[in-house]
């Protein structure tokens, strides 16, 4: 099966017509599908990812790497510990440094060639939110 997509939110704000209605800045999470892993598109400008262990145990997160077009190489991020309650952040920020050949939208090392991020963790008590940067 392939991953579960997650939607991107974008931030409200700084200039946003007031008043603002009950909910209008609130994040959803995604709870983590444990079988298939999730995925989001990571847009032109890039992506924060929050990490949400709601859960009163730890579980793991693991974010699959891509190879870094041109150096070919790879970094997965496996089984990151978060203990009960955390929440971790992690940037997806497109073409840091100008990595030669590689398209803007792309985020070197993360993306695969449809603009995809895989994320995954151990439990669905943890929780994601992709927020447009």
């Amino acid at each position: 099966m392939p991953a579960t997509p997650i939607s991107t939110q974008t931030v409200q704000g700084p200039y946003v017509v007031t008043p603002l209605s009950a909910g209008s800045l609130d994040a959803t999470f995604t709870a983590a599908d444990v079988s298939n892993g999730n995925s989001f598109v990571c847009d032109a400008n890039g992506d924060i990812l929050i990490v949400w262990n709601t859960d009163s145990s730890s579980h793991n997160l693991t974010i699959t790497s891509q190879e870094d077009t041109p150096y070919l190489r790879t970094g997965d991020i496996t089984n990151y510990s978060l203990s009960a309650g955390d929440i971790a952040i992690f940037n997806f920020e497109p073409n840091v440094g100008g990595a030669p050949s590689t398209p803007s939208s792309e985020v070197p090392g993360w993306t695969d060639s449809f603009n995809n991020i895989f994320i995954s963790a151990d439990n669905a008590l943890v929780k994601f939110a992709i927020i447009s940067r």
